[in-house]
């Protein structure tokens, strides 16, 4: 957006400076044509009398009027142009003037013929010395070079000027001006930004209409992508522990089953099961055994490894697998430390609660080579703990007895 309303400025700027240089170069064209246009060879006598006249004066202390005076009988030669040169600027649009100029011996600057029409405000008999001449029109007298003055607004209102030099022989004689008017030349600047103006907004539309969709549609798959995790954490996610559900416990032990049987390292499965835990819900209320439930899961994720997977069944059922444990003593081991850790006393609701647990272990075997198998064999094994008095865990060998009968 910024780059491209910075090319957008940068456009606006380029044509109008363009559409100036074109205006000043076409004045310019109009300037040369009056001058090839004009009948030098017959003006050529009656100038170099008004030259010659300003040279003999220049010797003499005279003032501004007495020098017009001296002039007056060569300057009168030169008004029959004045007619042509006012059809001549009849011809170019907007021209206000054309005038021929001189620069006399002592540096003041005449006009020789002005082609407004006497009866003009703006008309300049011959011989007028030009007051207001500016340091550019001084610097197209001293070196020949053509110059476009303005746009500038005075009291004969907005112009702008163009000066060609002409000489004789090599000699600087007269300059050529055009004076043309100038009130609409912003105006043309103006239409010259319209276009690029419009394309540059047109832009900064599009870009904006672009970017409020890109972000639309991207807050949106934000949105869609948040709600999809979501429902894959629920998906995935026990409820009320937040802890991985059978879904996702199976899914993990699908991949460890295929872990182990492209020879990595075994695994066992625990499958916990508390003790009394419908005594705490008939006693204290379900919002109770809710918290032992959250309490028991924190108990467990804290006791073991960060690599090891504590997932909840249901009701006060958990299931751990434990990667990498794979002898009965390591299983014996791990299973004595989840009795011991769930045995500590638990405060729930300003009543001190002690719960046990009986667990079941299983270790990995091809004969298990499902997560339901696994599951169930663990299951079994929790029940045969919780037959022989509970709060003890059991190892077992066996397979399901689905699977045996």
């Amino acid at each position: 957006m910024a780059l491209g309303l910075m090319v957008g400025i940068a456009s606006v700027g380029l044509f109008v400076y363009q559409k100036n240089m074109e205006m000043r170069r076409a004045l310019m064209v109009q300037t040369r044509s009056i001058d090839l246009a004009l009948d030098w060879s017959s003006m050529y006598a009656s100038i170099q009398s008004v030259v010659s006249k300003d040279r003999a004066a220049s010797g003499v202390q005279m003032n501004d009027d007495a020098l017009a005076k001296n002039q007056a009988i060569a300057l009168r030669d030169l008004t029959p142009y004045r007619e042509r040169i006012e059809k001549i600027c009849a011809v170019y649009p907007k021209c206000r003037a054309v005038y021929l100029m001189h620069q006399t011996a002592n540096k003041k600057v005449i006009f020789l013929l002005d082609s407004s029409p006497p009866t003009s405000s703006l008309y300049l008999p011959p011989g007028t010395v030009y007051t207001e001449i500016s340091p550019g029109l001084l610097e197209v007298f001293n070196n020949s070079e053509p110059l476009i003055e303005g746009p500038y607004t005075d009291r004969w209102g907005k112009w702008v000027s163009a000066f060609v030099p002409h000489t004789f022989s090599g000699k600087k004689m007269v300059v050529v001006g055009m004076d043309i008017e100038a009130s609409d030349w912003d105006k043309s600047l103006r239409q010259a930004a319209i276009f690029p103006t419009i394309v540059t907004l047109v832009f900064l539309l599009v870009m904006s209409i672009y970017t409020w969709l890109w972000h639309t549609k991207n807050k949106q798959n934000d949105t869609l992508q948040q709600s999809q995790l979501r429902l894959l954490k629920l998906s995935h996610e026990d409820s009320l522990t937040g802890l991985p559900n059978r879904r996702l416990l199976e899914n993990r032990l699908e991949k460890m089953i295929a872990s182990s049987e492209r020879g990595a390292e075994g695994f066992t499965v625990t499958y916990i099961d508390l003790d009394g835990f419908k005594h705490v819900n008939d006693t204290l209320g379900h919002d109770a055994g809710d918290q032992l439930l959250c309490l028991v899961a924190a108990r467990l994720t804290n006791a073991l490894r960060e690599e090891d997977t504590v997932a909840r069944l249901a009701g006060d059922e958990f299931v751990v697998i434990l990667p990498r444990i794979e002898t009965q003593v390591a299983a014996e081991l791990v299973a004595e430390k989840i009795i011991k850790e769930l045995a500590m006393p638990i405060s729930i609701e300003n009543s001190t609660i002690v719960v046990t647990a009986s667990v079941g272990v299983i270790h990995y075997t091809e004969k298990l080579s499902t997560p339901q198998r696994l599951i169930k064999a663990a299951d079994e094994a929790m029940y045969l703990a919780k037959k022989t008095g509970a709060n003890r865990y059991y190892y077992s060998t066996a397979l399901p007895k689905s699977d045996l009968d």
